[in-house]
């Protein structure tokens, strides 16, 4: 991936240097997990989702731009008991998330005018993303019949261990955008940033 990413920001340089514009855009992201998905995984659980802002450097030009940008986020999962599904309710664990994460992206957007103003901005890229807290597990009281119930808080509550704290990012998704004035757009987003989002952006071109 690093190779690649070397390729890609070689390629910004060449194109830019030849294109018409630069400036920042800045946006914010939610996603989720969806419930169903889950559900096949997890007999108890709560929601997951994220929230994140990005601020992004990028040049292009009419056609399109690549961007190089910052992600910062965190997860919003309430504390609560998980299962996963055909084990004992004794064997669930009592869950916290004060995770959040931070990472570097490198796309490029295709523009593809739709007349007055509009806009459909299809986009992929790649990047890293650093987790930065713990996940924490408390172990349920033996002989629990049915969650929720007691837990050992304070006694058997440890971090679980992360395969790793650095993932990659895979980006794919469409903005529908609509220009304010000359040198400013803002664009409704929707697609994958490694979690089904919706976001909201503004780019603008000094």
């Amino acid at each position: 991936m690093v190779r690649f990413l070397v390729v890609v920001l070689l390629l910004i340089g060449v194109e830019a240097s030849a294109q018409s514009y630069r400036g920042v855009s800045a946006g914010y992201r939610w996603s989720g997990i969806p419930g169903f998905l889950l559900g096949s995984s997890f007999s108890n659980h709560e929601s997951v989702q994220a929230h994140a802002g990005q601020v992004e450097f990028f040049r292009g030009s009419g056609r399109g731009y690549w961007s190089v940008g910052m992600l910062m986020g965190g997860l919003v999962v309430p504390d609560g008991y998980w299962r996963v599904k055909d084990t004992l309710p004794e064997e669930g664990v009592f869950a916290e998330f004060p995770l959040r994460f931070v990472g570097g992206t490198i796309s490029r957007t295709w523009q593809f005018p739709l007349g007055a103003g509009w806009s459909v901005n299809p986009t992929v890229g790649l990047g890293l993303l650093g987790l930065i807290g713990d996940i924490y597990a408390t172990e349920v009281i033996p002989g629990c019949k049915e969650l929720p119930c007691g837990h050992w808080n304070q006694v058997t509550r440890h971090p679980v261990a992360l395969s790793s704290r650095v993932l990659p990012v895979f980006q794919a998704f469409v903005g529908l955008g609509y220009e304010l004035f000359p040198g400013a757009q803002v664009s409704l987003e929707t697609g994958f940033v490694n979690l089904p989002f919706l976001g909201l952006s503004v780019r603008v071109v000094p």
